[in-house]
């Protein structure tokens, strides 16, 4: 058989060449050759790498001026990369930094092209020599190293030292700690000092309550938010500036430690849009039914508890506050003036009555809403308007009398226990008003109390409040505990809060909650042990849920709580799961989707 020769044709490549057999067969390679005729094989080098991207390097400002174990100041390392479209990195390092000489953080830090800025806090510390020194800065990026030097002048520290005992402090999320801050004077008598606090990184929720004045000692009590992630040995620059500028920084480290359990239930919360706002909503446990009143919409609506559907919808002129009787038998509802009774099985309006109003300046309107709560003695304590005078009132003999508390010229809100026993009365006197008990069954005021705020919770049985004082000066409140006689049993800073919280105690008494606005998250819910006093976890958190309860109503017997909250652009009844706090990250939890359902009825 005759064999038919292949023919090879050329491919070029640079600096080689490449021959390719011709059909009609097909190699799965190619073979390299220097030339015909068997010539030596030769071995061909790829092209080299392109350089590593150039960049710049600078630093900021011009001369940092310090003081021997004074204030830290910052100094800005900026970069830019140079040409070139890719993606890279440049590792800063200080070389040899002079003695004495700290940085925060101490490196090596990395830039990230196109562009990055990074502050760095240098600081003096005592034993620093005084005069000219140089801080030596090297950036590199594979082989492209540039340098930049920062001068620093380092003048005579002053004649005093802060002392800090302790010099370190762990936090638990949401749990205070404090330290003590004093002088030490190595010349001369101690000066009165201001002291004033920074963190890096910045830690808004680690800005300090301090106490003390002129030349101390100072407390600093520091909170953790309660949706910060932990952190180890985070430096917190305590600086004391006397009357002549000279100031002294001392660092205390600080750690913090989540100790939430994790969140694993699936949350039970749903939104109930209702266009208006609901005025008030009070829980009827054996027919597991809410009623809530809708002011603007003249309607009381009543939903399930357990599955939030809507259950029927009583017209009410203009209700406002809501309460059913101790034995559930009666659903008592403020109106204008008047008292509406609602039979809790048939869902209808079966009575009602007019409420007395005297008012002591012309421009009051007609009528204005009345305020109540239901009593375990079957009576009911009626508020005649808020600012008005206090009525009890009794459904069955149809009688009513005043009874203002002693001392009290008008009275602002009324709050019951569970047990519908003690009713918590605040006077209408704005911040730290008198504040009094009521005992239902022995129909007594106690002792009168003056008390920093009055929106505040019962226990079941009446025994503890708890309120939350209104923040001020932008450092947040206090969570106050006190027994029945208004002394104080628990008082811890409750620092990272925006607007008061509004407190709700559990049904079985072992928790209560609090719902405050917080910086990073917005609105959320913690919750915390009634005996222990401590928080037990974060169970409600706007920017995780995109819900929120802003003022709560009611709450469930499986931890289910209802209230005034806001949705998806609509005002409504939200509804929040507190059964299971515990860790919500706000830096480790994106939005999530959320875990209601949108319901319009």
């Amino acid at each position: 058989m005759q064999k038919t020769a292949r023919k090879l044709r050329p491919v070029s490549a640079p600096g080689f060449s490449i021959f390719q057999i011709a059909p009609p067969l097909t190699l799965a390679f190619a073979l390299l050759f220097s030339g015909c005729g068997g010539g030596s094989q030769t071995t061909v080098t790829p092209p080299p790498p392109p350089p590593p991207e150039d960049f710049g390097l600078s630093v900021g400002p011009n001369v940092l001026t310090l003081q021997q174990g004074g204030e830290p100041r910052p100094m800005t390392l900026a970069f830019t990369g140079i040409g070139g479209e890719n993606a890279f990195t440049v590792t800063v390092s200080f070389v040899n930094p002079p003695a004495g000489i700290t940085l925060y953080p101490s490196g090596p830090i990395t830039l990230s092209s196109p562009a990055d800025v990074e502050s760095i806090f240098v600081l003096a510390t005592a034993s620093a020599a005084v005069g000219n020194l140089t801080l030596n800065i090297s950036g590199t990026n594979g082989q492209v190293t540039h340098t930049a030097a920062l001068p620093i002048t380092v003048n005579a520290g002053a004649p005093f030292q802060v002392i800090l005992s302790p010099p370190k402090l762990s936090l638990a999320d949401g749990v205070p700690g404090g330290i003590q801050a004093s002088l030490n004077v190595t010349s001369g008598s101690a000066p009165a000092v201001t002291l004033s606090t920074e963190t890096d990184p910045s830690r808004w929720d680690l800005a300090p309550k301090i106490s003390g004045s002129g030349s101390g000692p100072f407390t600093l009590t520091f909170a953790s938010s309660f949706t910060a992630p932990p952190v180890s040995n985070l430096p917190v620059f305590i600086t004391a500036t006397d009357s002549a500028n000279n100031t002294v920084t001392a660092v205390l480290l600080i750690s913090t430690v989540d100790n939430f359990p994790a969140v694993t239930a699936l949350p039970r919360g749903n939104f109930i849009r209702t266009d208006e706002t609901p005025g008030s909503a009070v829980y009827d446990m054996s027919r597991k039914l809410l009623f809530v009143t809708v002011p603007n919409l003249n309607e009381v609506r009543v939903y399930s508890s357990v599955d939030q559907h809507q259950v029927a919808t009583i017209p009410v002129e203009r209700p406002g506050a809501i309460d059913e009787s101790a034995d559930g038998t009666a659903v008592f509802v403020g109106g204008l003036g008047k008292v509406f009774t609602i039979d809790p099985a048939s869902l209808q309006v079966t009575g009602l009555t007019l409420v007395q109003q005297t008012f002591t300046f012309p421009q009051t309107p007609q009528k204005l809403p009345v305020q109540l709560v239901t009593l375990s003695t079957g009576e009911v304590l009626i508020l005649s308007y808020s600012g008005g005078n206090i009525l009890l009132w009794n459904p069955a003999a149809n009688t009513m009398q005043a009874n203002d508390p002693p001392g009290f010229t008008a009275t602002l809100l009324l709050t019951r226990s569970a047990d519908h026993g003690t009713v918590f009365v605040a006077s209408a006197a704005g911040v730290a008003a008198l504040n009094v008990l009521y005992n239902a069954i022995a129909k007594t005021y106690g002792q009168s109390a003056m008390l920093p705020e009055s929106n505040v919770a019962l226990s079941p049985d009446g025994s503890r409040i708890v309120l939350v004082s209104t923040p001020g000066n932008g450092l947040g409140g206090d969570l106050y505990v006190y027994d029945s006689g208004f002394n104080v049993l628990y008082s811890e800073p409750l620092l990272n809060i925006g607007v008061a919280a509004m407190p709700i105690y559990g049904l079985d008494g072992k928790s209560f909650y609090l719902f405050f606005q917080q910086p990073d998250v917005g609105s959320m819910g913690v919750a915390y042990d009634a005996q222990t006093l401590l928080p037990q976890g974060v169970f409600s958190m706007a920017m995780q849920y995109q819900l929120a309860v802003q003022t709560p109503f009611a709450i469930d017997e499986t931890g289910l709580i209802f209230g005034v909250g806001v949705g998806p652009g609509n005002s409504g009844l939200a509804v929040m799961d507190a059964s299971h706090p515990g860790a919500l990250l706000a830096s480790s939890y994106p939005p999530a989707p959320p875990p209601w359902v949108f319901r319009t009825y």
